[in-house]
């Protein structure tokens, strides 16, 4: 009796550990970095690769229309719609021809993606 109710205490205690981890998957974000878009975004590989990015390259039509992200640490973060929105409008309004850097909020999600709370391109 005592095996069957150890074994069963196991069993529960392994089913409620992956559900913890799960719901603890999404992370807040507070970090600066490279603000870059998502179709360009896609082939970086070094946080080089992102600051020599141009202005002039995310604001194409094509290149707008994929959405921004920001690298952090030389890795692409796709930002959620409303980040997009930001970043797009924080890109127009920079004085910079390109290594447009800015501080973002928010919330990463298990895939990557950054929920934006806030935005702010840095100096």
């Amino acid at each position: 009796m005592f095996k069957r109710i150890a074994l069963t205490s196991v069993l529960c205690a392994l089913v409620a550990v992956p559900s913890a981890f799960a719901a603890g998957a999404d992370q807040p974000v507070h970090a600066t970095g490279t603000i870059m878009d998502a179709m360009c975004g896609a082939g970086v590989t070094s946080q080089a690769d992102a600051e020599k990015h141009t202005k002039e390259c995310s604001l194409m039509a094509h290149c707008a229309e994929s959405g921004f992200g920001i690298v952090i640490d030389g890795k692409f973060h796709k930002l959620d719609a409303e980040g997009s929105k930001k970043a797009e409008a924080l890109v127009r309004a920079s004085s910079k021809k390109d290594h447009i850097d800015a501080a973002v909020e928010g919330t990463m999600h298990e895939d990557g993606t950054i929920a934006v709370t806030s935005l702010a391109e840095t100096k």
